[in-house]
């Protein structure tokens, strides 16, 4: 398997900003460094919508959100997949990679798009045993450094070029695609979520969720970015932290100060 070594999920211009954290990330600081070199100076312009004509859903999404957030037409690839969430290696290659490739280059978008946004109905993992099987957004990823250097090999690990940057996302800079994914249970889900977009400001709640009241490995990273998010806005007016904080009692959490909003939980759910 190819993987991104410190892979997050990423914001798109015009989307609700997603991250979450896998087994994969090294460092919380992800949370505090990926947004600020994500969004500056870039529109609709540098996002490719991939939609799965197979999957009445993903045609439902992809049109929805085109329309809403003025993607250009010639920025729309479509696939004919089978909508399942898992896909075969040499499937992925064929159905998924082969044709977003040869969409690029023949639209000459290859270095201008820097987001891929796939949707609901797009398989989400490529199958194999513990050393192949990936995530198809992840592979994504490395599409652009496959276009430019041929194909990677597989199994194998290739480290994020742009994790702790705090840095514009460029090509070629960084040879690599950002990529999220449009999905949720259904397609009013994934409405809210475009819709809300809309009307969001530069002002919101950070919500760190961990799975285990242990430092456990992953759970000891959202405890550190929980920190981090707290010295980092703990002096900002009128700042709406919500955050999981380190359960350990020997370690210090900065308290909230009185101008601001920001509330700790030492509980873990």
């Amino acid at each position: 398997m190819k993987r991104l070594a410190h892979h997050s999920r990423t914001a798109i211009p015009g989307s609700a900003v997603a991250l979450c954290y896998d087994e994969r990330v090294r460092h919380p600081a992800a949370l505090l460094l990926l947004v600020a070199g994500l969004t500056r100076a870039q529109d609709a312009n540098s996002v490719l919508v991939v939609v799965n004509d197979t999957s009445a859903l993903s045609k439902t999404i992809g049109e929805y959100y085109v329309r809403r957030r003025t993607i250009p037409l010639a920025h729309v690839c479509h696939l004919k997949v089978a909508p399942d969430e898992e896909i075969a290696r040499a499937d992925y290659d064929r159905l998924i990679a082969a044709p977003i490739a040869g969409f690029l280059r023949e639209h000459g978008l290859v270095e201008s798009i820097l987001y891929i946004a796939t949707t609901a109905g797009v398989p989400l993992r490529v199958a194999g045993d513990p050393q192949n099987v990936a995530a198809v957004d992840s592979e994504l990823a490395l599409l652009y450094s496959d276009i430019k250097q041929g194909p990677h090999k597989v199994p194998g690990f290739v480290p994020n070029a742009f994790f702790g940057r705090n840095t514009t996302f460029r090509h070629p800079d960084f040879p690599m695609y950002l990529v999220t994914r449009l999905a949720a249970y259904d397609f009013e889900g994934v409405r809210g979520i475009i819709d809300r977009a809309l009307i969001a400001k530069n002002v919101g709640k950070f919500v760190i969720d961990s799975r285990s009241s242990s430092d456990n490995q992953g759970d000891d990273w959202l405890h550190a970015a929980a920190r981090l998010l707290l010295a980092k806005y703990s002096k900002t007016p009128n700042a709406n932290v919500t955050g999981m904080a380190q359960p350990n009692p020997s370690v210090a959490v900065p308290p909230p100060p009185e101008d601001a909003n920001v509330r700790a939980d030492n509980a873990v759910a």
